[in-house]
């Protein structure tokens, strides 16, 4: 009976510690709160000479309803703040899908940088993964998307199913996905806003 009690425990403890490591196959995602513009330059390592590409991943700000709708005031806010948290991290390109309110959600961040915005189809979430690690061997990347094609972009990048979709009332997530020079990726998730 002592053996079994002690098994059962052991097995306890264990489940314990694999359910609260959050885990991607082998990039362990990390949760941190925003405070500040030098936080996101820190951890997007700007100067890391490891670190070749740096993903950053956005769903939309908070939207109104109705067909391709806008971003609501609290939403053309957390835009704001995005561009602001990102003001010290030089990007290479900024990607939207076509909707009003992805568009909307990246332009303070292009027009703060001077980027033109370029339109991705989140349909083929699988071809994009590709064309962004094809094409982006190095650099800062804005990806903006929506709750469920942005964790399924990560996914593809990762070649693993752990990120859920983001809730429908959930507007505040930031990933970065860091790929150093042995193309090893490693994945953030960061909460920004009010």
């Amino acid at each position: 009976m002592r053996n079994n009690t002690f098994s059962l425990t052991a097995l306890l403890v264990l489940f314990l510690f694999i359910s609260s490591c959050n885990k991607f196959g082998s990039n362990a995602l990390q949760l941190h709160e925003l405070r500040g513009s030098t936080e996101v330059s820190e951890l997007i390592h700007n100067n890391d000479e490891n670190n070749l590409a740096n993903f950053i991943f956005v769903r939309h700000a908070e939207k109104q309803t109705g067909d391709d709708p806008s971003l609501t005031e609290e939403g053309v806010l957390r835009a704001q703040t995005l561009s602001k948290i990102l003001e010290k991290v030089s990007l290479k390109a900024i990607y939207s899908s076509d909707y009003n309110r992805t568009k909307e959600t990246a332009f303070a961040t292009a027009k703060a940088k001077k980027i033109a915005t370029k339109i991705y189809n989140p349909r083929d979430l699988n071809g994009f993964a590709n064309f962004l690690l094809e094409t982006h061997k190095e650099g800062n990347i804005l990806v903006v998307g929506h709750s469920n094609s942005t964790p399924t972009l990560i996914n593809h990048l990762l070649q693993d199913a752990g990120l859920e979709q983001i809730p429908e009332s959930q507007y505040d997530d930031l990933f970065i996905l860091s790929k150093n020079k042995e193309n090893q990726l490693e994945l953030e998730h960061i909460k920004y806003g009010k």
